[in-house]
């Protein structure tokens, strides 16, 4: 289903062409909605919105932004220190935490972090903004990764056939060493599990 395209190039009922990225999307939506002539007003994207001419354009507009930083370029160059730092003042007992209560009605620790601000420009010449950098661990997720690693295996999706097995409707049966090595290095690759032992 492919929607109807406005004269900024923008969805009318949420759906667009898929043969293009959809970084541009954000500026043209983005000014729509503030032709309400209001200020300050709360974007909230995936980290595709976090592109920095994106949040310039958000800042420059006086309205403010959250998104998830994408872990490219000098933000993954600063996140091996971010996290350190997080760390320290984890060991100091320095880190903001934030608790729920579960379904059994216990309190859990729900994540717990850090804040910073950092000055951002998204193009020579251009005023500087300030931007709040909120890193957080969530114990939850940080337990699935660690479940994740102690047993690579279970994330291999489907058990892989016997090489004996017989040949089916779209199953092809490898009948040389060569092709089967390369056939299961393809897989741990795909995995990300290549160089686990069991």
């Amino acid at each position: 289903m492919m929607g109807s395209l406005d004269p900024l190039g923008c969805a009318v009922d949420g759906c667009v062409v898929g043969e293009r990225g959809d970084d541009g999307l954000y500026i043209p939506i983005i000014d729509r909605i503030r032709r309400a002539e209001q200020k300050w007003l709360l974007f909230v994207g995936d980290c595709k919105m976090s592109a920095l001419d994106t949040r310039g354009h958000i800042v420059r507009h006086q309205h403010v932004y959250l998104s998830p930083l994408p872990l490219t370029g000098a933000t993954a160059e600063a996140m091996e220190a971010w996290i350190a730092e997080g760390v320290a003042k984890d060991e100091a007992g320095e880190l903001e935490r934030i608790f729920r209560t579960n379904d059994r009605g216990h309190e859990v620790l729900a994540a717990e972090g850090d804040e910073f601000d950092r000055p951002c420009c998204a193009q020579e010449g251009e005023e500087a903004w300030t931007e709040r950098v909120v890193v957080v661990r969530s114990p939850a997720h940080a337990a699935r990764q660690t479940a994740g690693l102690e047993n690579p295996s279970g994330q291999c999706g489907e058990k892989p056939r016997s090489p004996d097995a017989p040949r089916g409707r779209g199953k092809r049966q490898i009948t040389d060493e060569a092709t089967l090595l390369e056939a299961i290095s393809t897989v741990l690759k795909a995995q990300r599990v290549a160089g686990c032992s069991r």
